[in-house]
């Protein structure tokens, strides 16, 4: 059974998100409505709340690794919204371990690194993120302000310049350009 007493779902005004939370025995069911009402609380830039709400999805230890993405990289992402980067990078690298294919969390966790002055492994994020869609303009865009601000990474960071070009070489082969995600 998965706790919902601290919300009023009688309360709750999305008749979907009623739906999915009415049934505290089916936790698959409640994890779903506590994503969207943690995305709800995201749109209104609550959060504390949504970080919460995620935390709440995690907690229900839903079966569908699509939701429990949503949980891990929600929560990190709310997580760096809220100065919280250590945290961040354990919800964030928990949400990579669930599905390596998504970029989001990929460079959510550079950003992360980053500002944890940990600058390698903000590249090598940053480049897992690209390599995963070579045309997150995001991505790009955060890697080049890195390399550009702290110049010393590049020597730090093993093969830099062949995964780079190996990076380039993806993005001009496709013929398209960095994109926004």
């Amino acid at each position: 059974m998965t706790d919902t007493t601290f919300i009023r779902v009688s309360e709750i005004a999305n008749p979907e998100i009623r739906h999915y939370l009415r049934d505290r025995n089916d936790s698959e069911s409640v994890a779903k409505g506590f994503v969207m009402l943690a995305q709800e609380a995201e749109q209104k830039e609550e959060w504390p709340k949504a970080a919460a709400l995620y935390g709440q999805v995690l907690k229900c230890k839903p079966a569908d690794p699509v939701i429990r993405y949503c949980g891990s990289c929600g929560r990190g992402y709310c997580q760096v919204r809220l100065g919280s980067f250590e945290s961040a990078g354990r919800n964030l690298t928990e949400a990579i371990n669930i599905n390596p294919d998504f970029c989001h969390a990929y460079r959510l966790l550079g950003f992360t690194m980053e500002h944890l002055g940990r600058y390698k492994e903000a590249v090598q994020s940053y480049l897992s993120a690209i390599l995963k869609k070579h045309d997150d303009k995001d991505s790009w865009d955060y890697l080049m302000q890195l390399l550009a601000n702290q110049p010393q990474v590049v020597k730090e960071v093993d093969k830099l310049d062949t995964a780079m070009r190996g990076a380039r070489r993806l993005l001009e082969q496709s013929g398209a350009s960095p994109k926004q995600d």
